[in-house]
């Protein structure tokens, strides 16, 4: 798993929730909704991004910052965080540039969270 991608700490935490006498499993109910809810989210800011929407823009930004870092997915908040303290600042310049970045961010948290499923 890479380094600085995922709080190991948030995660161990997360799977300590499983119930092993229920037969689905926790973890991965709780990890298939965040991916399911943080795809909706990065094309709402793509969205907003590509038509120039800075209202609707920073609240999905926040829902998906939230959203990882109660999943542990702290690389991913981390630059939810940048791009929403940049446009606050009205530091504009590479906000196109940012769409791409928050979806490989996302590939990989999302290839790190699946390697912690699948033995579950």
């Amino acid at each position: 798993m890479q380094s600085g991608l995922l709080d190991l700490n948030t995660i161990t935490t997360l799977l300590e929730l499983n119930d092993p006498t229920e037969s689905s499993n926790f973890f991965v109910e709780l990890v298939n909704e965040f991916l399911a809810q943080a795809t909706h989210l990065i094309a709402a800011i793509k969205q907003a991004i590509h038509q120039n929407d800075r209202r609707n823009l920073i609240p999905h930004l926040h829902n998906l910052k939230g959203a990882s870092l109660n999943m542990g997915a702290i690389a991913l908040a981390e630059a939810c965080e940048t791009l929403e303290s940049s446009i606050e600042k009205g530091q504009l310049a590479e906000i196109d540039s940012w769409p791409a970045k928050l979806e490989l961010i996302y590939s990989e948290t999302v290839q790190a969270m699946e390697q912690i499923k699948k033995p579950l």
